[in-house]
């Protein structure tokens, strides 16, 4: 979906689209989806929005997408933040095994808002059957 240019940031993935809509419309009616495009099979995830019933900031798809361009910087950088809080826990020090295993715990540590989104969609899922 199209966005202005000067709206629009390079390189987002589902984790960012699905936390910055949820900040436009009402968590109960956004849920995403564990779908994927052929050309980019590793950016897992569709954003399902039922803008039927809510009461939310945008009342059309075009409002919606500009409503969650607006958003989309304010968590990304949310994202980073905690990301680097993670990094900053787990730097490797003499008593750990070595800079292997931090960088494996920084490459969880970065999913770890994608596994909150997928939780998030299951308890809707899990709510609305």
């Amino acid at each position: 979906r199209r966005v202005p240019l000067e709206s629009a940031l390079p390189s987002v993935c589902a984790a960012e689209v699905y936390e910055a809509t949820k900040r436009v419309v009402p968590p109960e009616y956004v849920r995403i989806e564990n779908k994927t495009y052929c050309r980019d099979y590793l950016n897992r995830g569709r954003i399902r929005v039922s803008l039927k019933d809510c009461s939310a900031k945008a009342k059309n798809r075009q409002q919606l997408f500009l409503a969650v361009a607006k958003e989309l910087p304010f968590v990304r950088s949310a994202m980073e933040q905690a990301q680097a809080m993670a990094q900053a826990q787990l730097k490797p020090n003499k008593k750990n095994k070595g800079a292997k295993d931090a960088a494996a715990a920084i490459e969880s540590a970065k999913d770890v808002a994608a596994m909150a989104a997928a939780a998030a969609a299951e308890e809707g899922e899990e709510s609305s059957a």
